[in-house]
């Protein structure tokens, strides 16, 4: 499992992810990258017109995948093998300020699935079919973080904005449960 590691560099660097002595993968202004742990540079996973705000690691059918959220309203999805973009999710109307594959949909339906959070919504993108599968829409403010529940397998999610409020939802029922 990544950790996360919040810094500021002379390179601006927002958010960085690590596994034990696995790649770490940071995020930048325009692109993030992947260091081996020499903090040699193996890739450039170039793309985003703006800045990159968040990023999260995942295996899902033997393929290391990376998604990432920018200010430039898009959130990309990452082959981290070939370095090649292999998706773009263009709905936010402002900056994307998380991003993180949803455990719910991975432990419970074999799916892979992106949540990302912008404006006052949290948006779950399947990725096999391209499509927008869940909005939540229960913020008056900006959404700027969200975690899943570490038990019955990422069940609950849990949101905080700017408007002063946490939410807490139970994916399963898709419904709120507390604000």
């Amino acid at each position: 499992m990544f950790k996360d590691i919040k810094t500021k560099s002379d390179d601006n660097q927002e958010e960085c992810k690590y596994n034990n002595l696995d790649p770490i993968v940071c995020g930048a202004k325009n692109r993030f990258d992947e260091f081996i742990f020499s903090t040699k540079i193996c890739k450039s996973l170039l793309g985003h017109e703006n800045w990159v705000n968040s990023i999260d690691y995942m295996i899902f059918c033997e393929k290391e995948l990376v998604c990432s959220g920018s200010s430039d309203k898009t959130v990309r999805l990452w082959d981290v093998e070939t370095a090649k973009q292999i998706g773009i999710f263009k709905e936010h109307s402002d900056y994307v300020y998380c991003v993180k594959f949803s455990k719910f949909d991975h432990y419970h339906f074999n799916s892979n699935v992106i949540c990302s959070s912008s404006s006052d919504k949290i948006y779950f993108y399947d990725v096999k079919y391209d499509e927008i599968k869940l909005t939540l829409d229960y913020h008056n403010g900006n959404v700027f973080s969200f975690d899943f529940s570490p038990f019955q397998g990422g069940r609950y999610l849990c949101s905080e904005s700017d408007d002063n409020t946490i939410c807490m939802y139970d994916l399963d029922f898709k419904k709120l449960l507390y604000k």
